[in-house]
């Protein structure tokens, strides 16, 4: 796999969960590649382990508190009112920069 990472000449791994991209990180690293030298690396969710582990995970948070109350609303409405028309909402989001990527 490592091969097919370098014949793309990528700079950046966009991973979709956090947990995931810790897990891609250790596995990089007993690969020899180095994260953010050869690889940054960001992710969504900013859990307790992006705090955790080194380098710590440069991640998005995605508001999830606002996300569930937000679904769980709709979800309400829609029980109440089975006709309610689909409407897009948007929770607010946050990039939240840690050692997982650097400027190149």
């Amino acid at each position: 796999m490592t091969e097919s990472l370098q014949s793309y000449q990528l700079t950046a791994l966009i991973v979709k969960d956090d947990l995931i991209a810790l897990r891609l990180i250790h596995w990089l690293n007993n690969q020899g590649i180095r994260i953010p030298e050869d690889y940054a690396v960001i992710s969504f969710n900013n859990s307790t382990f992006a705090e955790i582990m080194h380098p710590f995970l440069t991640t998005y948070d995605i508001n999830i508190k606002e996300l569930g109350k937000e679904s769980v609303r709709r979800l309400l409405d829609l029980l109440k009112n089975p006709h309610t028309k689909a409407q897009k909402i948007t929770i607010p989001f946050k990039l939240i920069e840690r050692e997982s990527v650097s400027t190149r």
